[in-house]
């Protein structure tokens, strides 16, 4: 069975198939080539655009945050996507496979980042403006902090780029706080441009076809020898708080360092190992021992970290939740707080010990029943 499940699925076009059936999608280019941006997710029901399939592979990702199948290959998807499995799915890929008939295997096409060099926006580093602008300033950045960073302020400046079939596509910055993304080598590999004026539409902008931040670990490329211990936090900023607050610590200053995965999840399926779980065992070839979750004080955050502890553990980390002061984030908190949760924080083990961390949160949050699914 699986022998023809395999031919049947290597001729299915997974273009063809949304066509189809129907669902809406929309084409875009990432690190592996063109991807299908499918509107709703055939597994948690999310209607936004937050699943992307590889057009060749059928290999892809739901970021919706509470997804139960946030990875999934060719074959989960289409058995999400028709409700069926085993001997029931196989008939399907017979008919889809005899329907479509036989096409040329989709061959590689060149991607925006293939195209176009990966630049910054015309921007002028914060540490060397006469002042740093509002926005940092109201969350405790002075010029050091944006330095350490590498922040910088665009006043006026865009990003432009052609895209495959030739259409040129281009990006106002303008107003916007630069967020360079290294990859742990240090090489700039994408950026954010957050809004510093509260007026923007969109609060975030990143620049379409090139890596997507959700591949990479935020301040990773700063893990250094000595470093045994590393803080997740969820963004950027809030890893500004948590070093913010690490830095009062003389006793955690060389030893522990925060990152952040931009979300509630820890991306991974990749071949390659260029995902978030990939990076952390780089972290752990590199000496790091310890991770403590750091992300938002809400029992959806307490209990996502919680579950992302179990993969974790299996390379060798010690792995613990941090619970923040209700509702807050390391961004807001204050850093006696932010010291306090790290100070606290509940050791993972087994599945055993999110069951028993259920009672705590569900102090903080009585009106909130929980369910736990491991």
């Amino acid at each position: 069975m699986w022998e023809e499940a395999k031919e049947l699925l290597d001729q299915i076009d997974m273009e063809w198939v949304l066509d189809r059936e129907g669902v809406s999608h929309r084409d875009s280019y990432g690190r592996s080539g063109r991807q299908l941006n499918v509107r709703a997710c055939p597994f948690c029901g999310s209607n936004d655009y937050r699943v992307y399939v590889n057009a060749d592979s059928g290999v892809g990702n739901c970021f919706s945050g509470g997804c139960p199948q946030k990875t999934f290959s060719k074959w989960t998807f289409l058995k999400g996507l028709y409700s069926q499995a085993g001997n029931q799915l196989l008939l399907t890929l017979r008919k889809l496979a005899q329907e479509q008939g036989w096409r040329p295997k989709r061959t590689s096409v060149l991607t925006i980042a293939d195209l176009n060099s990966l630049y910054l926006p015309e921007s002028k580093p914060v540490a060397e403006m006469e002042e740093v602008p509002e926005y940092l300033a109201r969350r405790g950045v002075d010029k050091a902090l944006a330095e350490y960073f590498g922040l910088r302020w665009c006043e006026e400046g865009s990003f432009e780029v052609v895209s495959p079939d030739g259409r040129k596509m281009k990006q106002d910055y303008g107003k916007r706080v630069i967020i360079p993304v290294f990859d742990l080598e240090g090489e700039l590999v994408t950026f954010q441009g957050r809004d510093g004026t509260g007026e923007h539409e969109k609060r975030y902008l990143f620049p379409p076809g090139f890596a997507s931040t959700g591949s990479y670990l935020y301040n990773g490329w700063n893990v250094v020898p000595g470093v045994d211990h590393v803080v997740i936090c969820e963004g950027a900023f809030d890893v500004i708080g948590a070093k913010i607050a690490l830095d009062t610590d003389f006793s955690k200053r060389e030893t522990t360092l925060a990152v952040g995965t931009f979300g509630m999840h820890l991306s991974e399926g990749n071949n390659e190992g260029n995902d978030q779980l990939g990076q952390f065992i780089k972290l752990r070839g590199k000496g790091v021992k310890r991770l403590t979750f750091l992300w938002d004080g809400e029992a959806k955050a307490t209990f996502a970290a919680a579950k992302a502890c179990l993969s974790l553990l299996k390379m060798g980390f010690e792995c613990y939740v941090a619970m923040l002061p209700k509702d807050k984030d390391p961004g807001e908190a204050k850093p006696v707080e932010i010291l306090s949760a790290i100070q606290n924080a509940k050791r993972i083990r087994t599945g055993v010990d999110i069951v028993l961390l259920k009672g705590e949160v569900a102090k903080r949050y009585p009106e909130k029943p929980l369910t736990i699914s491991l």
